[in-house]
């Protein structure tokens, strides 16, 4: 979608003719991880599932990243925390607390005059 307005934006700034091709969207299909080594998926009208649907996806989504530094960094923090069964790099983990029983102290508030704020 971004490519189809980008040309049509620089065909428009060049004053070439204004026909617009109408925009068609490709659908590649769905994906999920539903679990440790377990993906589902849906691509160009093939189910995949299990380990390699995970493989599938994690390298998907290493791939689409912006620089090699980037992928190599999440490909090797990935495959660090699969195989020491590490959660901490996906899931926020502990209880969660909020005490709603007393009320907020109020906010200072900024001074409104040059004479207040010396």
């Amino acid at each position: 979608m971004g490519a189809y307005a980008g040309r049509i934006i620089a065909r428009e700034t060049t004053n070439a003719p204004a026909t617009r091709k109408p925009f068609v969207y490709h659908d590649k299909g769905i994906m999920a991880t539903i679990g440790r080594s377990r993906a589902v998926g849906l691509v160009n009208g093939f189910k995949i599932t299990g380990f390699f649907a995970w493989a599938f996806w994690g390298a998907l989504h290493v791939m689409f990243l912006v620089n090699y530094r980037s992928r190599l960094v999440v490909a090797l923090s990935w495959m660090w925390n699969w195989l020491l069964f590490s959660r901490d790099a996906r899931l926020i983990t502990g209880p969660a607390h909020l005490d709603i029983s007393r009320e907020r102290p109020a906010a200072p508030h900024p001074p409104t005059d040059v004479q207040d704020a010396i």
